[in-house]
């Protein structure tokens, strides 16, 4: 004799099961982990924007001082900006210029 088959639930779970299951915690934001978030796209951004401002001097300087693209002035104004307020930055964005234009 054979036992009465029993069907099994194959229906998917809902949302609500899922969610209540499955939860994930989020972890917490520290102070210090924004600070390091904020030093490294500091520093990307005045690497990216130094390396750059090089072969874009003559774009940057059409676009602060003539009638050029305005994305490109804003693009560079935090680093002049930087350059103003730490000479040793100032030097060596000036020296990089320099090989570029000179």
């Amino acid at each position: 004799m054979d036992a009465p088959k029993t069907l099994e639930n194959t229906d998917p779970p809902t949302p609500s099961v899922l969610t209540s299951t499955n939860q994930v915690e989020r972890t917490k934001r520290t102070w210090r982990g924004v600070l390091r978030d904020i030093f490294v796209y500091l520093f990307l951004y005045i690497l990216i924007s130094g390396v750059s401002i090089g072969p874009f001097f003559w774009s940057w300087h059409g676009a602060v001082y003539a009638d050029g693209s305005k994305w490109i002035a804003r693009f560079y104004q935090p680093l002049a900006f930087l350059c103003e307020v730490c000479p040793p930055l100032r030097w060596l964005v000036n020296e990089w210029v320099n090989k570029w234009i000179l």
